[in-house]
């Protein structure tokens, strides 16, 4: 049997779409998103057992800790810059021990990666 760790956690940023197509031009310009965050990872015992070194709530404050060191902070405000949904995932994903993660848009939209 195998075991994963999920947290989830918020974090209130900007970004915006280097070149989108005409249709979408506004989206070109920054905008603020509640960016939903959800990470999934195995625990860390032996032979897949249900055992970890570390309480979800540290987790939590770890992963969100380095999710925000992928944006800068620009007038008071975290920016992903002209990263992507997929974009942020991915970096956080290699950042990460996580196997899973999912960046959404306000709950509408995201996208999710796999290791």
């Amino acid at each position: 049997m195998r075991t994963n760790l999920l947290v989830s956690f918020t974090i209130d940023a900007t970004h915006y779409w280097p070149s989108p197509p005409p249709k979408y031009f506004t989206f070109g310009f920054v905008h603020r998103h509640m960016f939903r965050f959800r990470v999934r990872m195995p625990t860390s015992g032996e032979g897949g057992e249900a055992r970890r070194e570390m309480e979800l709530w540290e987790l939590r404050e770890q992963l969100e800790l380095l999710a925000k060191t992928i944006g800068t902070m620009q007038e008071g405000v975290l920016s992903f810059g002209g990263l992507s949904c997929e974009g942020i995932a991915e970096r956080l994903l290699r950042l990460s021990h996580a196997w899973w993660v999912y960046v959404g848009e306000d709950d509408y939209l995201g996208a999710e990666v796999f290791a």
